[in-house]
């Protein structure tokens, strides 16, 4: 059964680019968000990677979204409190904010489960020094959700996303997974 379990397993993720949340904040006084307008905002010096980053965030928030890139301008992002007398100056409630924190290679247990030698450390010490070692691409983001209102963080996480193949599938599967945990929440239907 664990044999059948453990193939399952891994059948899923070599199907998929898994992502995972690591860290969630939640603001003790946030409930359910009822934005009118959201501002989709890519926290990155690159113009092609914010720009495809923001319209796959605007294509998950539907026509509340904005993209930031349409509505700022180099000049306004130099300084925080321009962004935000812009957003509200344009009737936008609500921030979604996506931060690269870092992108590399991270090492994993390539030998799966662990057998029962390994619960000694002669066992463990011996087998792991001979065993050969995998890493895999994780590209970690930072998801934070603001009410531009009262200018204040609501919900915040940190996600990793396992063998990513581009920053869109990145976006989206953060999104997936962002989605998910707001409802799991009841921030979000």
């Amino acid at each position: 059964m664990k044999r059948i379990l453990s193939i399952l397993v891994l059948a899923v993720a070599c199907s998929s680019t898994p992502t995972y949340t690591t860290d969630v904040y939640r603001d003790p006084t946030a409930s359910q968000f009822h934005f009118q307008r959201v501002a989709a905002i890519a926290i990155t010096d690159n113009a092609d990677v914010r720009h495809a980053a923001e319209d796959a965030m605007v294509q998950r928030l539907g026509a509340k979204g904005v993209a930031s890139y349409t509505i700022l301008s180099p000049e306004d992002e130099h300084n925080a409190q321009t962004v935000l007398a812009k957003l509200q100056s344009l009737n936008i409630d609500g921030a979604v904010t996506m931060e690269l924190l870092s992108a590399g290679e991270e090492h994993t247990d390539a030998r799966g489960t662990m057998p029962d030698s390994y619960k000694a450390f002669t066992g463990y010490y011996g087998a792991s020094r001979q065993a050969s070692d995998a890493w895999e691409t994780v590209a970690r983001v930072e998801t934070q959700i603001f009410s531009v209102t009262s200018n204040k963080l609501l919900w915040s996480a940190a996600t990793k996303t396992f063998n990513p193949e581009n920053a869109h599938q990145i976006v989206n599967n953060v999104a997936d997974v962002v989605a998910a945990e707001l409802r799991k929440s009841k921030l979000i239907e």
